[in-house]
């Protein structure tokens, strides 16, 4: 979908306006179309203004408090959550939706402090670009929100059909492995300047195959490939069966504009989790790709590199996703039962997200590739429900990050 930059749309004056985009964009996060606001000013509401049912909650009710405003603190988002525990027939999920723009400070003061305090719900902060990013995709939202504003007044990003997420298929995979987990990569462009045909791109690829040596072995064996050109598109395909009940897939895209799209299923039979520490290679390696082989292509054909990059993580499942981070200190040693050589070790905490999210990020074309693919993962952890896999990661993956950039740079 296009992603427009924040400042093009214009803040809500009123609480009350504020609280009518808030119900459009929950009801588009929730999945529920009957969402709707908790009685009216002047009634008790318990902290929730807007009330709705999304799927992946069961039977339990999403809460959400609106805040018009510039800033909010720990303290402010604490005060909210010890109101909305007195809402009648307990809540699933409680979200702060604020006005203000991205606080990712506060978003790690949050995760950190309900991770030592547990609550009965899920807390997360929303802020203002999340609610721009939903509302802003929507032509009908647009002119109820911004009447009189064009949707398309400033330039959009160079999305692939300015489409939604694109899952790989089941062709080849057998019925038994009925547990699926996706994940999209999508970076593109601004459309200014860049004139890129897919067919140019894909040319400079092929040169920067044989530059990732042992780094990423999945991109590597797509581009050693000849792809078949798809539409105005050229795609690269890859299957690799590594057990009896495991297949993975991983398809790579080119479009045109300067556009590429990398996505990667797992098909099996026992679990539905998503390693993002075992993908930020692939993540990392892309982005470095991508970055290479624009700047190369717009180099040659002689028109300037691009001024932003944007990037889009979207996760698929066949239910609830899992979040596999390293297995913690062994507390129990349990011999396999039919070879005693090897041991069982426990299962980590897992953290837990719906089955459906998608995180973007707009950069400028200069941002390091640490910086890009670290606030990109930082807002994907965001959607995982609070557990010691959700904790852990942020320190790591910094250091992750720096190693691989290196390893790149030095590549």
């Amino acid at each position: 979908m296009p992603m427009p930059t924040t400042s093009k749309w214009p803040k809500p004056r009123s609480e009350d306006e504020f609280e009518d985009m808030a119900v459009d964009f929950l009801r588009i996060r929730w999945k529920d179309p009957y969402a709707t606001r908790n009685g009216r000013r002047g009634q008790r509401q318990d902290g929730v203004d807007i009330v709705g049912h999304p799927p992946w909650l069961e039977a339990k009710a999403a809460g959400a408090q609106c805040k018009n405003t510039e800033s909010l603190t720990l303290a402010k988002v604490t005060a909210e959550v010890e109101r909305a525990r007195s809402f009648a027939g307990g809540l699933g999920e409680f979200l702060l939706v604020t006005a203000a723009d991205r606080d990712v400070a506060l978003q790690a003061e949050v995760r950190e402090h309900f991770t030592k305090h547990r609550v009965p719900f899920h807390v997360e902060v929303i802020f203002w670009p999340d609610i721009v990013s939903d509302l802003s995709s929507d032509e009908q939202l647009v002119a109820k929100h911004w009447k009189g504003f064009p949707s398309g007044s400033t330039t959009s990003l160079a999305v692939p059909q300015q489409a939604p997420p694109e899952w790989i298929g089941r062709d080849g995979v057998g019925d038994k492995e009925t547990f699926e987990c996706q994940l999209e990569l999508l970076l593109s462009v601004s459309a200014s300047g860049v004139d890129l045909e897919a067919g140019e791109l894909a040319v400079e690829l092929y040169g920067i195959a044989p530059e990732l040596g042992d780094w990423d072995g999945y991109i590597r064996t797509l581009l050693a490939q000849e792809p078949p050109p798809v539409g105005q598109a050229m795609r690269w395909e890859y299957r690799s069966r590594s057990y009896a009940n495991v297949i993975q897939k991983w398809e790579l895209v080119v479009a045109d504009g300067g556009a590429m799209v990398l996505r990667w299923a797992e098909f099996n039979d026992h679990y539905r989790s998503i390693n993002l520490r075992l993908q930020i290679r692939s993540v990392l390696a892309l982005i470095w790709v991508h970055r290479v082989a624009v700047g190369r292509a717009a180099q040659r054909v002689g028109i300037e590199e691009p001024a932003t990059i944007a990037l889009r993580l979207a996760a698929h499942g066949s239910g609830p996703l899992h979040l596999c981070d390293d297995v913690p200190p062994v507390t129990e040693v349990t011999p396999r039962p039919t070879d005693p050589r090897t041991v069982w070790l426990p299962l980590p905490e897992l953290a837990v997200s719906e089955a459906d999210w998608s995180v973007q990020v707009q950069a400028d074309w200069s941002s390091s590739l640490a910086t890009l693919t670290g606030r990109l993962l930082s807002r994907a952890l965001s959607h995982f429900r609070a557990g010691a896999a959700l904790v852990r990661p942020n320190s790591k993956l910094r250091e992750i990050l720096a190693a691989a950039e290196r390893e790149i740079v030095r590549g």
